[in-house]
């Protein structure tokens, strides 16, 4: 991306001492405008300050690190999925077994002001910061925020305007809550889509301001004007049928012999 800068090579340095008979030992580690990943599709270079300790069975990563630029991108297709009718239940995580190797995190991370994303119909800048406490596969637990900094997003077939847009992280990383609301600017009534709750339990929604009827927000959204204003060769049904949302995609409902043929 344009608004991303790429900063040179960098650097990281390593100094410390292992000693593997008694698996004691301590590293610290120190980066500036270092790449992790270089790939077509995403890049990452961090600047930060970590330390690993190992005392027996037990390591120990420590660090506070702030990128420094990065963009990643998904590909335009979606990855296979489940059918809506599958439900995938998970289990408690399992105790580690007496012991096995132990690894506690505690570790911070800062997006800066360089980091973008693209895919999935969104574009944007991301902000925050995120921390990361606990043991890996017991109690590992991540607090912050994740923010979009304006960008569009794709939906529909229009492009809206993210007015807010947040991961808010409050226990499991793969489990945040979901605070976004993009819309479609510049009309007498803005509208889009708003989305709550959590990744696993989102609450998806038509939004307008001024708040208008369901019907009127959907006109709005993918018509640019209101019901009233729909030419006569709009098919009606579209506002008849009620829409159905699962995570942050909405569609029309299928068609049933009992829905209501007209609005008035």
């Amino acid at each position: 991306m344009a608004a991303a800068k790429r900063p040179a090579a960098g650097t990281i340095t390593a100094e410390g001492a292992f000693d593997l008979g008694t698996r004691k030992g301590r590293l610290a580690v120190k980066a500036s405008g270092y790449p992790l990943t270089r790939l077509a599709t995403r890049f990452l270079a961090v600047s930060g300050e970590g330390r690993a300790e190992l005392d027996g069975d037990k390591t120990t990563l420590t660090g506070d690190f702030t990128a420094d630029a990065g963009w990643f991108g998904i590909p335009a297709s979606a990855p296979p999925s489940l059918s809506d009718d599958v439900i995938v239940e998970r289990g408690a995580e399992a105790p580690l077994a007496k012991g096995a190797e132990r690894l506690h995190l505690d570790l911070r991370f800062g997006l800066g002001e360089h980091l973008h994303f693209r895919g999935r119909g969104l574009d944007t800048r991301l902000a925050g910061s995120l921390r990361l406490v606990g043991d890996v596969g017991a109690n590992l637990r991540t607090t912050g925020t994740i923010r979009a900094v304006g960008g569009t997003y794709d939906a529909y077939g229009r492009t809206l305007a993210i007015e807010r847009g947040a991961l808010n992280f409050q226990g499991a990383v793969d489990n945040p809550g979901l605070n976004v609301l993009a819309l479609r600017k510049g009309l007498p009534v803005e509208a889009g889509v708003e989305v709550l709750g959590t990744v696993a339990r989102p609450k998806v929604r038509l939004f307008s301001a001024p708040e208008v009827p369901e019907p009127e927000k959907l006109a709005w959204l993918v018509l640019g004007r209101g019901q009233g204003e729909v030419s006569a060769g709009t098919p009606r049904s579209l506002w008849a049928r009620p829409m159905r949302c699962s995570g942050a995609t909405c569609r029309r409902a299928p068609r049933s012999s009992r829905a209501s043929a007209s609005t008035t």
